[in-house]
């Protein structure tokens, strides 16, 4: 039996949703929040493709306590998913987050539970990730503190919570200085979080996200992330909402064998250089495939199909 609530996230995209229940019946979680975000309006794909998510709750066939939230309109993805974890967290203390294209394997949920309970009163820490972007050769210790949260699979506190701010409007800025010594001197990193920061401020790209990384980076806090990979993302895809395009690939999925918390939590500074190498390097990779597709759209408006 599986306690710890867990909220899952969908949209649009039935076929994922559904799956996502079928994997958490390898566990069967007693305590699960479902939230829908509603069809963009006049559009009636949308509204056949939330209807169907909907439906595919009905696939949840253990003994649970099941809370939905269905929204009637759009919220977009920014709203939708930070309004959703603000509805848990009314009810709730901690909660492991699930968007419908995020595929978690046992050791996730095992990560997670343990963490947030060890954790609980370590105001230091703000999430618990299941995503590791990179894995070192030889390593013992099955976790880490990291200053960068991962999102794929993640799990949080509503002590946590309490410091997240959707519109980013009463948080001072954080200056350049800051952001160059949070990445390390990596110059390309720390100007594009400065960029997202300030869109996000102007309110010129709808998402979540960065405003837990810009609340995590202000209060100065840490995240908990396994040294192995315990999900994967399925969702890169024309109908995803921002990964459209392929990352840079993750290591594959672990299970965690003999997890525990005893030992001391600790920043490894191999891991932090490997995750802004990677994180530049998929800068770079979706920078080349926006590019590509922007040619290819170009090429096929000036070239006439027979």
């Amino acid at each position: 039996m599986f306690d710890t609530p867990i909220l899952v996230l969908g949209f649009n995209r039935p076929d994922l949703f559904a799956d996502l229940l079928e994997n958490l019946r390898d566990i069967s979680p007693t305590n699960i929040y479902i939230a829908v975000d509603g069809p963009r309006e006049g559009n009636k794909e949308d509204a056949a493709n939330v209807e169907e998510t909907i439906s595919s709750i009905e696939l949840i066939d253990w003994s649970c306590n099941i809370k939905i939230l269905k929204r009637n309109s759009n919220l977009g993805c920014g709203r939708a998913v930070s309004s959703a974890i603000s509805w848990v967290m009314e009810t709730e203390s901690k909660v492991i987050i699930l968007e419908d294209d995020i595929r978690p394997n046992k050791s996730f949920f095992e990560f997670c539970s343990k963490a947030l309970t060890h954790f609980e009163d370590d105001e230091r820490i703000m999430t618990i990730g299941g995503h590791s972007l990179i894995e070192l050769p030889n390593q013992t210790d099955k976790f880490r503190l990291s200053m960068y949260p991962e999102i794929w699979g993640w799990a949080t506190w509503k002590r946590s919570w309490e410091h997240y701010e959707f519109s980013l409007q009463n948080l001072p800025k954080i200056n350049f200085r800051k952001l160059l010594s949070i990445y390390g001197g990596n110059f390309v990193l720390a100007f594009q979080c400065s960029m997202n920061f300030r869109k996000m401020r102007s309110h010129m790209i709808d998402t979540w996200d960065y405003q837990l990384l810009y609340s995590s980076f202000f209060h100065n806090k840490f995240h908990v992330l396994p040294n192995m990979n315990l999900t994967k993302n399925v969702g890169f895809n024309s109908q995803a909402t921002h990964t459209k395009y392929l990352p840079v690939p993750s290591p594959a999925r672990k299970e965690i064998v003999d997890l525990n918390f005893k030992n001391h939590a600790y920043i490894s500074n191999d891991y932090e250089k490997l995750t802004r190498r990677h994180l530049q390097h998929q800068i770079f990779t979706s920078l080349k495939s926006h590019i590509i597709q922007r040619i290819k759209a170009l090429v096929k408006r000036r070239i006439p199909i027979k």
